[in-house]
């Protein structure tokens, strides 16, 4: 999914690609809150490769989950990813 909205952001305007972007970014860093089985360890550097594509794009630091801006992630997300986790 997040690879789609990467794909569609870059067909967007400035203001709608930023939005995509974000919301591409913010995705990703909850789902590296949310998993941390096993499972997760085998898809978590390709899905660090996309979130570093997303950074890119966005024109800040490609840190992948490294050092990322977990607050950039709305309270709401944050919190519900906490209740899940």
């Amino acid at each position: 999914m997040n690879l789609c909205r990467l794909q569609s952001a870059m067909k967007q305007s400035d203001e709608r690609r930023a939005a995509y972007l974000r919301s591409a970014r913010d995705d990703l860093i909850v789902m590296d809150l949310l998993y941390s089985d096993d499972g997760w360890i085998e898809w978590r550097p390709k899905f660090e490769r996309l979130l570093k594509d997303v950074q890119r794009n966005m024109k800040v630091p490609e840190n992948g989950f490294q050092n990322d801006d977990k607050s950039s992630v709305s309270q709401a997300t944050a919190e519900g990813a906490a209740v899940k986790n």
